[in-house]
């Protein structure tokens, strides 16, 4: 089970901000090493609030695929509005499928910042409690356990699926540890 906690192998000489528009590859790497921390700016995290406002008022308009509708050959079927959270959280069990080798701590750091930063950009509609959950992971070096195979045509689906269900489920975490 992920737990927050400090990783002892994680030394932040240096916090990056994510804003969703300026992370490069070079912050990338420095938080993949555990030498940068994250920050999440504060409009960053304003976008995200007025985006998953707007999405939550588009959903009660017309159908939003994978929200209020299924995904894949399921699209056009309608979710039940009080079967809302059941159903993303279906969603993310069916598609937590991966298996083989577990991805090094640096790269699920490093996938971990390039999700936080995708999300800050606000056009996903997640709620912001979402991007505070992996700023927090990240500045605890808290890591979910990422398997490096999954699905087909999606190449990421399996792993945020995967990282997604650590925090909703409890599922297996695991400390952060400093590669050479």
């Amino acid at each position: 089970m992920a737990l927050p906690h400090t990783d002892a192998h994680v030394r932040h000489t240096d916090t990056v901000l994510i804003d969703g528009r300026t992370l490069c590859c070079a912050d990338i790497e420095r938080i993949a090493r555990g030498d940068a921390a994250v920050r999440l700016d504060d409009k960053a995290r304003k976008r995200a609030q007025e985006a998953w406002q707007l999405a939550e008022h588009t959903a009660t308009l017309q159908p939003v695929y994978g929200r209020t509708t299924g995904v894949g050959s399921k699209r056009h079927e309608k979710v039940d509005e009080a079967d809302a959270r059941g159903h993303g959280l279906r969603l993310l069990r069916s598609h937590a499928a991966g298996v083989g080798p577990l991805h090094s701590p640096g790269r699920v750091r490093a996938a971990l910042a390039i999700r936080l930063n995708q999300l800050a950009a606000g056009g996903s509609g997640v709620h912001p409690r979402v991007l505070e959950a992996l700023e927090g992971a990240l500045r605890r070096g808290v890591l979910p356990v990422v398997h490096q195979y999954g699905t087909l045509g999606s190449a990421d689906l399996t792993a945020l699926a995967e990282i997604a269900l650590t925090w909703l489920e409890n599922a297996r975490g695991r400390r952060a540890t400093r590669r050479p």
